[in-house]
């Protein structure tokens, strides 16, 4: 379908998200966000995901459907219920079939509705050649050429598209690109916003606790680097405990963990807490509330062209002072920049980390900077901007 089909008056509408994997955070993001502006939506989501967030959508008076069934048999469940409900527009959390049976399924049912997908990463999307991945001597990993065909060979089969971004209407490069070679709307969905304003303390705990979010695989941030820095004799009789808060994911989750276990044994303490598995949503929150300080050691390499990162979300959600790699900004104007803790190498970041500690950092420069980001993470600036666009799109008018 190359156009939205656009109404010619304003009323409410019916979106209907689906999503098959790990994607809750936007689901029930844009769920919160559209049923604020008065629309129905409708959600078709994972067995594992609804356990998650199920008491969440309940809240917005949205009763899931729970998928137990094979795409083909969710796809039929999904037209069935359209055909006695008719849905505006369709958002995919996440397009990724996983071989070219489902490809088919999903190639088919696109052509027959409205539907606007999560672009998440250049390679995916936009990369020339494959991006091959090398794992020993198991030459390529098939999935990773199969997944960039299927994604490449959709592009403009979407009638919209949208990227995860904390700056409503930026320039976001991955958006600026996917504006470019599709000619298509491109929506700013957050993975969340802000609830309260962002006004982090100070720590003032004898023990500081570091927390890093999110899962313990090799593509999005740099574990080894951090744990070698607290394995150092200079952090060993310090104060501190580092929580890994997230499930170890294939061989590099597990020599995480393994590192981990020999770090504590070695110092005969358990100053690093790690996951044995899936995290549960209220498990998630209380470790992050506890937390003194978020760290986001990102791979920026793996943040291509203005690919958004949640722990930026999760130091504004929880109210927390973060630390990131300053290499991950794509535009050293972003406003977050200025009240989050920065820095450029290993070296740097031992030291800032070791002052934090010490309870010596300085943040003299972050509160003038507040108001920034209180306007921009805020749920109302979304609400706005979303209203706009849906006007714009949806409906005759500018």
């Amino acid at each position: 379908m190359k156009e939205l089909i656009r109404k010619k008056d304003e009323l409410r509408l019916h979106f209907l998200i689906f999503e098959k994997y790990t994607e809750e955070e936007l689901v029930l993001t844009k769920s919160k966000l559209l049923t604020s502006l008065g629309h129905r939506v409708s959600v078709f989501i994972s067995e594992k995901i609804d356990n998650i967030i199920h008491e969440d959508l309940l809240k917005l008076k949205i009763n899931p459907f729970v998928l137990k069934v094979d795409l083909f048999e969710t796809i039929k469940i999904i037209d069935n219920f359209i055909i006695k409900n008719p849905v505006d527009l369709i958002f995919f959390t996440r397009f990724s079939p996983v071989s070219f049976h489902e490809f088919r399924i999903y190639k088919e049912f696109v052509d027959r509705h409205q539907v606007c997908t999560l672009i998440d990463s250049f390679d995916r999307w936009f990369k020339k050649m494959p991006p091959i991945k090398f794992n020993g001597w198991k030459i390529v990993k098939r999935s990773s050429v199969l997944d960039w065909f299927f994604c490449k060979s959709m592009m403009r089969s979407f009638s919209c598209y949208y990227v995860s971004d904390p700056h409503v209407n930026s320039k976001n490069p991955l958006k600026l690109l996917i504006e470019e070679k599709t000619n298509k709307f491109v929506f700013d969905f957050p993975f969340k916003y802000m609830v309260n304003k962002y006004n982090p303390l100070i720590s003032s705990n004898e023990t500081i606790h570091f927390i890093v979010p999110g899962a313990i695989d090799n593509i999005r941030r740099d574990y080894f680097m951090l744990l070698k820095i607290f394995a150092s004799k200079e952090f060993i009789d310090k104060k501190w405990k580092l929580i890994l808060l997230g499930r170890p994911i294939g061989n590099y989750g597990n020599k995480v963990v393994q590192y981990c276990k020999e770090i504590n044994k070695k110092n005969n303490n358990d100053k690093i807490v790690w996951m044995d598995g899936y995290i549960s949503k209220t498990l998630f929150d209380e470790y992050m509330q506890s937390s003194d300080y978020i760290l986001g050691p990102i791979l920026t390499n793996k943040y291509k062209y203005g690919k958004d990162s949640g722990v930026i979300y999760d130091i504004f959600f929880y109210n927390k002072i973060g630390v990131i790699n300053d290499k991950y900004f794509y535009n050293q104007n972003l406003p977050e920049r200025d009240v989050i803790v920065k820095y450029q190498n290993p070296k740097e970041l031992r030291i800032i980390l070791s002052s934090m500690i010490d309870k010596s950092f300085s943040y003299n420069n972050m509160g003038e900077n507040l108001n920034k980001i209180n306007t921009i993470f805020n749920k109302k600036n979304y609400l706005n901007s979303l209203r706009l666009n849906l006007n714009r799109i949806l409906f005759q008018k500018t």
